[in-house]
């Protein structure tokens, strides 16, 4: 049986469009499709696989002309559901032959009326769920869903079938490598923890180190480390890092590195300093903001750990890139905080930064918050081509344009050739510490021959004036500084180039839309602030509510203390999982569990203020009949009605 995977892409999209700001890198994408080459690995050998990536390879539908599959797969993302349904309805129009099936890490928030149109989809992780679909495919009996019951144990996941793509690497700025699933935080904005659990699961430093041996062999010459938090096991990481400081100075040409991880690495100079010798070039932060009250609110606890600016300035002592996330329209922001954050990035030498408005996704307890204050916009009326930059919230303490207009002059001051050339210069020059890495030796400098000569090229012959005179000036100014350090200057222009000409298609859509609601503000309408309970979980409530009981009742006895992080339990759950709710199974009790994690740890119940007196403590094993009274009384009220917590 022959199978089809594809990566769907949209030739409109602003990711695509990026990385033609750097033609001389010759890439067609930013990443290479993990997620389809881990499904490849999953898939039993006797089975014929294709990856079919549209950034490379072009439209997926002059391909079907031509090639006929049994079996195609869809790799779907919310940014790209409009192609991915598209692509959907054509192959089950013209190609009643083969069966069609999606999956996706966005999927859970996309509703089910919208990917109707495939025959089956995958919920989570596909480890488990992958194999045992095949076997029912070959039986004639494919379900409509399938949905990870446990969390896959990731020593057992296989390496990626990046073989199945080899001639196409070579058109990826980067390819990945997933070493842990999870995060041990709980950010308001994100669903990490829903997705992958608050617990890191990790690969084996064997599986590691052979994921790398595998693609420098083919050819790859960077890598990002896709994890959600890379440093949130702190012991297993170490371990991971010295053997790979080894490796990689063995290759003819050590690879390039790059990873996300949270602020609190500059806590630890062991830490930077593995990072710095296995050749990290990049590190992707989420900053967010530099406010305190904003951390706070957003839940970002870790971040309040350390001063950030002089943590960013510390990582960039070891010649490490920070690329700073960064996010505005948070209750406490105003118009004032893009001035806090543009002196941020000019104090702390931030060389490349992502500033976007603040989203709310679907799911996530930022979003029903908002969904609840009636300030999440209808983005059905929105254009679906500026949902990368136009916010789907109303702010506070600002209006709309105000945020978009903020966006604007932002980029303007900070995105020029002499504002980004100065803070380059003194990154290079506060670098106090040169990384321990090998230089490349002639095999692999051969290797490297032509990207060198072809961005020498570029800036000498086809660079603007500006640009032309600042790469050459800092080119000097690296080299001279140490030759270990040229690789990474040329990655950080290179990406300059890339998030400035970004920032250009940004700001043009920006502008249509403040023209947009200026003309007509009837255009932004809000979803109305009613989160009803599904009719799934009404009639399995009372099991719901003991099985909540149950798993708090082991951490909590009192009964005010029970009750509220019972009642937010519940909500949380059926935010997060109610719309797919049939019954109470395996799955969705580890689901309810992850929920009650969460509240235990950081839930809104611990901010209330509790008699000393005269509480009762509540049974062990079963819940006294009023507790599902009280959850019956009250649960359809704080769901319809709850507010933020500042309100």
């Amino acid at each position: 049986m022959n199978i089809l995977l594809i990566s769907p892409s949209e030739f409109k999209d602003i990711e695509y469009k990026t990385v033609t700001a750097a033609p001389f890198m010759k890439i067609k994408a930013l990443f290479a499709p993990h997620a389809l080459a881990a499904i490849a690995a999953l898939t039993p050998r006797k089975y014929d696989i294709k990856i079919f990536d549209e950034a490379v390879h072009g439209s997926v539908e002059e391909h079907l002309k031509t090639n006929t599959y049994k079996l195609i797969g869809l790799h779907l993302t919310t940014n790209l559901l409009k192609r991915c349904i598209e692509i959907g309805a054509h192959i089950r129009d013209n190609y009643s032959e083969s069966y069609l099936v999606a999956g996706g890490i966005g999927l859970s928030s996309i509703p089910t009326e919208k990917v109707n149109v495939f025959q089956t989809v995958f919920y989570g992780e596909a480890e488990e769920t992958w194999p045992v679909f095949l076997t029912d495919f070959e039986k004639g009996k494919p379900l409509l869903k399938y949905r990870k019951l446990s969390y896959p144990d990731m020593a057992k996941v296989p390496i990626p079938r990046w073989e199945l793509i080899a001639d196409d690497l070579k058109y990826y700025a980067t390819v990945s490598i997933q070493t842990t699933r999870g995060c041990p935080y709980d950010c308001d904005f994100c669903n990490v923890i829903y997705t992958y659990g608050r617990k890191m699961r990790c690969k084996t430093g064997n599986q590691i180190i052979e994921e790398v041996k595998l693609l420098e062999s083919l050819g790859v010459k960077a890598v990002f480390f896709a994890d959600d938090n890379f440093i949130g096991n702190r012991k297993f990481v170490k371990e991971i890092l010295n053997e790979l400081k080894s490796l990689n100075n063995s290759f003819d040409a050590p690879l390039l590195f790059m990873t996300q991880l949270d602020i609190t690495v500059a806590n630890d100079d062991e830490l930077l300093g593995l990072l710095a010798d296995c050749n990290f070039i990049q590190l992707m932060i989420g900053i967010e903001t530099v406010n305190e009250v904003t951390l706070t609110e957003m839940n970002k606890l870790q971040n309040l750990r350390v001063d950030i600016p002089t943590a960013v300035q510390k990582i960039q002592s070891y010649g490490i890139l920070v690329t700073a996330h960064l996010i505005v329209g948070f209750d406490s922001d105003t118009s004032e905080s893009f001035a806090n954050i543009e002196n941020f990035i000019n104090h702390a030498n931030v060389t490349e930064y992502l500033l976007h408005p603040l989203m709310a996704p679907a799911g996530t307890k930022l979003w029903y918050n908002m969904k609840r204050d009636s300030r999440i916009i209808d983005f059905e009326l929105i254009n679906d081509d500026f949902t990368d930059i136009v916010s789907n919230i109303i702010p506070k303490h600002m209006t709309r344009e105000e945020l978009m207009s903020g966006m604007l002059d932002f980029w303007s001051k900070l995105n020029t050739v002499e504002s980004n050339a100065g803070r380059v210069s003194l990154f290079i020059e506060n670098i106090s510490r040169i990384p321990d890495v090998q230089k490349p030796n002639f095999k692999g400098f051969w290797k490297m021959k032509g990207l060198i000569f072809n961005a020498i090229g570029f800036f000498i012959t086809k660079a603007d004036k500006k640009d032309k005179e600042a790469f050459f000036n800092l080119f000097k100014q690296v080299r001279g500084k140490s030759i270990i350090l040229v690789s990474r200057f040329m990655y950080m222009y290179t990406n300059y180039l890339m998030n400035r000409y970004r920032a250009e298609l940004y700001a043009k859509i920006l502008v249509q839309q403040i023209q947009i609601e200026k003309k007509d503000p009837s255009v932004i309408v809000t979803l109305d602030n009613i989160t009803p309970i599904p009719e799934n979980v009404l009639k399995h409530s009372n099991e719901v509510f003991k099985e909540t009981y149950i798993i708090l009742r082991k951490s909590l006895d009192k009964s005010a203390k029970l009750y509220n992080a019972s009642l937010e339990t519940i909500t949380d759950f059926i935010n997060q999982f109610g719309n797919e709710f049939v019954v109470l199974d395996d799955f969705q009790k580890k689901n309810l569990t992850s929920c009650a994690t969460r509240v235990l740890n950081n839930g809104e119940w611990k901010k209330e203020v509790y008699s000393q007196n005269n509480e009762s403590v509540m049974p062990e094993n079963e819940p006294p009949k009023a507790f599902f009274k009280q959850m019956n009384n009250n649960l359809d009220n704080y769901l319809r009605y709850k507010v933020s917590i500042d309100n």
